[in-house]
């Protein structure tokens, strides 16, 4: 209910920000693909900073607290941030993102975006502050297992570094860079 205002003006009066745009082109997605997307396409130039978030489901809490520290500083440093926001830990970062007007974000979807479009609660505040966008590949939905995981994240670290950025895997054996 809190989040009805904030949407009700995002689709009467800025219907542009939840308009898919389709082919997505940018020098960072994989040209023989097909890509769609929804918010600030921007955030995909080559020149912006990109940071892939990608954090293991197996995380202690006090590593929680040092990828979210971390994460708060790149935020602050300018890099968006570029995740599929599907682990537990993944999901803390995106509710970070939302509440912080500094944060700039992407969140890739493991399937296709669905034709009627409409945006998650969480992200309202995000699209209506042109600081966010969604993106997805392909016209098909892909049932969600651990190869579509898998292929998920490889996609964030291609896009990453595909351009001023870099991969980062957190880990309980600690923090590795990909890319």
């Amino acid at each position: 209910i809190a989040y009805n205002p904030a949407k009700w003006e995002l689709m009467k009066n800025c219907p542009a920000a939840l308009r898919i745009k389709e082919p997505l082109d940018s020098p960072r997605l994989d040209p023989n693909e097909y890509w769609k997307g929804v918010g600030n396409t921007s955030l995909l130039e080559e020149s912006n900073k990109i940071v892939s978030l990608r954090i293991s489901r197996k995380l202690g809490e006090n590593q929680l607290k040092d990828v979210e520290k971390r994460v708060k500083s790149a935020i602050d440093h300018g890099f968006t941030l570029l995740s599929g926001f599907l682990s537990p830990g993944e999901k803390l970062i995106r509710d970070l993102c939302c509440l912080n007007k500094n944060a700039k974000f992407i969140r890739i979807l493991p399937s296709m975006m669905p034709i009627s479009y409409r945006p998650e609660s969480a992200y309202v505040k995000a699209f209506l502050e042109n600081r966010y966008l969604e993106i997805a590949k392909g016209n098909e939905e892909v049932e969600f297992g651990r190869v579509a995981c898998l292929d998920l994240n490889e996609e964030i670290v291609k896009i990453a570094t595909a351009g001023e950025g870099l991969a980062v895997y957190w880990r309980p054996e600690g923090l590795l860079r990909l890319g």
